[in-house]
């Protein structure tokens, strides 16, 4: 199969691609987990682009709403912004200039370099904390729960238990078979959490995958859950649309 082209995965990741376009790139990230790396690439692209101001005004608009809004974007937006200034100072460094003027300027470069050093070490200092790691036992976590059922018409809304930073996660197969799962979890502009080799389990009457994600991939926010048969080109993926909230 093509590969999809940079473009493609730009608009994808800025909300431009038609419904049709986006359904199918969608499709394919659930099964191939190199193009999810490749994703999270052209991600890092943009807001490298953004924070060195290479972007036209629309795009510098798009990626500031849907890749750097949140606090995770707007961190890594800060330490390509530390870079792209420290580059900077770097290239007028090397610019070549007289020998008089250059001594003259070699004090001002050095600071903006120094400066631009701190700044970077500054930023890694201030990262957002990560969650702990997620407990052995994971029988202990709060549960939410996605039946067939929810997957047709308008969002849901849905209330996330209390929690310490994770949670398992339950998903019902539409057409259990003894194969293995891929889940994913979107929020429209980027996949917050992907797991495949996923197997069914069974209580009762209930097929279902189940799998721990950090608590902050489920919102608060709108989500889109996708579950999807992996081994099977022709399967489609069951969705659900949910709008989160924390209490």
């Amino acid at each position: 199969m093509t590969p999809p082209t940079p473009a493609t995965l730009r608009d994808w990741l800025l909300h431009r691609l038609p419904d049709a376009a986006r359904a199918a790139l969608e499709e394919r990230l659930l099964r191939e987990d190199a193009l999810v790396a490749q994703l999270r690439e052209a991600e890092t692209d943009l807001i490298d682009d953004h924070a060195a101001g290479r972007l036209d005004a629309a795009t510098q608009a798009d990626v500031a709403r849907h890749l750097i809004a949140d606090r995770d974007g707007h961190w890594r937006w800060q330490v390509a912004r530390a870079l792209a200034v420290k580059r900077a100072a770097r290239r007028v460094a090397e610019a070549g200039e007289p020998r008089r003027r250059w001594v003259a300027a070699r004090p001002r470069l050095a600071a903006i370099g120094a400066l631009a050093a701190v700044l970077v070490l500054a930023v890694l200092l201030v990262r957002p904390p990560l969650p702990s790691r997620p407990p052995a036992d994971a029988a202990t976590l709060p549960t939410v729960s996605l039946r067939v059922a929810a997957t047709r018409g308008t969002a849901s809304a849905l209330t996330l238990p209390p929690n310490t930073g994770w949670l398992r996660l339950q998903v019902e197969a539409i057409d259990p078979q003894p194969r293995r799962y891929a889940v994913s979890i979107s929020d429209g502009a980027t996949v917050r959490f992907h797991a495949g080799g996923l197997t069914l389990r069974r209580a009762g009457p209930y097929a279902f995958v189940e799998v721990v994600i950090p608590a902050a991939a489920a919102g608060p926010g709108h989500r889109t859950v996708r579950l999807l048969p992996e081994g099977a080109p022709t399967a489609a993926a069951t969705a659900w649309e949910l709008d989160t909230t924390v209490p």
